[in-house]
Formats: structure tokens, sequence, C-alpha cells
């Protein structure tokens, strides 16, 4: 009995990979949405990036530069809607959000059940202490902190 619970434990451990977060101007992490306009209804996306420098930009609307920054032409008719706000965080707090990211799981190899099954709602891209993922998720830990960054750009 004790070696079964010696092998569970085990085995919990291997898929997780937590670390203490030491800070770094390299450090990245975007959050991406799509929903429904709060003006018009029509679905939009929310894509949310803060950078290791403590850069927090917001960028909303219906414009595929919100989700692909790179210029191209286009003949799209809602190409310029494309809305952006930023803020300055300091770097104490910059470091408490890459934390939190760490400690809710995103490197653990094995992630959670979701409650809800794909598709997603949320995208999240990391790139923390020279690790990188990318995970798809509708877990409410995650929209907690997309709402909380998304709040504090909306509300300087």
């Amino acid at each position: 009995m004790l070696f079964l619970l010696a092998a569970v434990a085990g085995c919990a451990s291997i898929n997780e990979v937590r670390f203490t977060v030491d800070p770094s101007s390299l450090d990245y992490a975007q959050f991406r949405i799509v929903r429904p306009s709060p003006v018009d209804g029509k679905s939009e996306t929310i894509r949310i990036d803060l950078s290791g420098s403590g850069f927090l930009e917001m960028t909303t609307g219906r414009s595929e530069r919100v989700t692909e920054s790179f210029w191209q032409q286009s003949e799209d008719p809602v190409w310029q809607d494309l809305h952006r706000t930023h803020v300055m965080l300091s770097a104490a707090e910059t470091a408490v959000l890459y934390q939190k990211l760490v400690d809710l799981g995103i490197f653990d190899r094995k992630q959670p059940k979701e409650a809800k099954p794909p598709p997603h709602d949320l995208a999240v891209l990391v790139a923390i202490g020279f690790r990188k993922q990318l995970v798809l998720t509708s877990r409410p830990e995650y929209r907690r902190l997309f709402d909380d960054l998304e709040a504090r750009c909306r509300n300087p």
C-alpha cells in the first residue's frame, strides 16, 4: 500500500513543472479570446500582451491585424477596426503575474481536465524562463487572470 502511494505521488510530481520566476525582460505572455462586442454584438477579438518589461497592451477589434500584426495588403472592410490601450506595470507586478501562470500549471506536462471540452474559449501563449507553452483552455483560473488584465487595460 505504501509503495502504491509513493508511486502515485511520484507520477504527480513528474507531471508538474513549477518553478520560481526569475524576472526577465525576455518573458512574454499573450492571451486571446473571441467574443461578442458589447457595442453591436458582432464577434471581436481581444488580445492582451504582457512583456517582461511590464508593458501591458490590449488590442481589440474585428480587423485581422488584431491576431496578425504584420502588415499585409487587404480589401477587408473591417481592416481599420482595431483599438489599442496600454498600461505600464511595475517589475514586481509583472513578476507576480508570470508566477501566477507558472503556479496555475501552464507548463505542467499533463494539463487538468477541462470543465468544458474543446472548443476552448481562451488561448494563452507564454515564454517564461526560456520555457514556452501554448494552452487552449476553458479553465476558470485562466479566464479570471484574463479578466483581471482586461479590466486593468480598460480602467488604467
